[in-house]
């Protein structure tokens, strides 16, 4: 279980990489952070799957899932109401490169995730 949660963590990191050197090759969305949020949206999901790993039961797990998405949910907000402070500049292409990381990594956790209950539930 340990490779499947490798994967649906390097999968997403590798199309956000291609993503972001796209948008920032071929449109005037240049954002010189993107990087940062690929690392942070990695690391994030993969401490999370090792977590839902280690729950047991599917109760605990559906609890950890809603709470992982709401911390993941609230933390994004939270960086994007910074960065637009911080940085107006370039603040665009941050979100739409940030919002995009979302986006394929919460795809990817929850394709993890159906894997994790299937196999919970056969045991």
């Amino acid at each position: 279980m340990i490779l499947k949660n490798f994967i649906s963590v390097f999968l997403p990191s590798a199309l956000a990489i291609c993503f972001s050197i796209t948008l920032n090759t071929y449109s005037k969305f240049v954002n010189p952070f993107w990087h940062y949020s690929i690392v942070y949206f990695g690391l994030f999901c993969f401490i999370s799957n090792l977590i839902f790993t280690l729950k047991t039961n599917k109760e605990d797990l559906t609890g950890a899932f809603l709470t992982g998405i709401g911390v993941k949910l609230l933390l994004a907000f939270v960086i994007i109401a910074l960065y637009s402070f911080l940085i107006k500049s370039t603040f665009l292409a941050f979100a739409l490169q940030f919002i995009s990381h979302y986006i394929l990594f919460t795809i990817f956790e929850i394709r993890y995730l159906l894997q994790l209950t299937k196999l919970k539930n056969s045991e």
